[in-house]
């Protein structure tokens, strides 16, 4: 990923959280004062969490790590190298940072049952980015025996987020890049396919090489 594009995703990630978890609650003039102390303190965290992401953005974003799924061999070499790190007591998650549909639903649980029947191990599914709030924290905050998957896409539908200056596939893909190099700076065995607008393809190549 060029620097530019690393920069805006740091720019989107700030502005989300400062207008989403900061700025509605300077309505209460009467909290004020705490609302300044919490600030501080997250900005804090969240610059720490902002360089992470961009650190980790420009390590995976390199080919060799972010699996292209048009790429069937490699694609093949990359699942196989992935599901080998394998430990007794692990479990599987797929984080799917793609559109939710019927059809997808019914590619995504195609390839959970693959994992399972391959690994015999418990397999989880995710949309990105609503699981973030909940076994989002189990994958990076529990013990270290999760294998992750994570799928995204490159989607065509650009709809801006109201009162900012991004769109919202370009927030979901700043959370996926944040949370992926969160899950690397916990040292979890992780592997990102990227789907590159072809979802429906992606998807069955994908169940392919995780069934070879």
């Amino acid at each position: 990923m060029q620097d530019a594009e690393m920069q805006r995703c740091r720019d989107i990630i700030l502005d989300y959280f400062l207008f989403e978890v900061f700025m509605p609650s300077t309505k209460y003039s009467s909290e004020r004062g705490q609302v300044l102390v919490l600030l501080v303190l997250a900005l804090v965290g969240l610059l720490g969490f902002t360089a992470l992401a961009i650190d980790g953005g420009m390590v995976y974003s390199d080919r060799r790590t972010a699996q292209n799924a048009a790429d069937a061999s490699a694609l093949g070499e990359r699942v196989g190298a992935w599901l080998s790190k394998k430990k007794s007591r692990d479990y599987i998650v797929v984080q799917a940072y793609i559109e939710p549909s019927r059809e997808h639903a019914a590619q995504l649980g195609a390839i959970c049952a693959a994992l399972q029947s391959r690994l015999g191990v418990a397999t989880t599914l995710g949309y990105g980015p609503r699981f973030l709030h909940s076994t989002g924290q189990l994958h990076k905050g529990g013990p270290n025996s999760v294998l992750v998957l994570q799928i995204v896409d490159e989607p065509a539908d650009n709809l801006a987020v109201p009162e900012t200056n991004y769109t919202f596939d370009a927030l979901i893909k700043a959370q996926a890049i944040g949370d992926f190099a969160a899950l690397k700076q916990r040292r979890r065995r992780s592997l990102r396919v990227n789907l590159e607008g072809d979802a429906a393809g992606g998807l069955e190549r994908l169940a392919a090489a995780i069934q070879e």
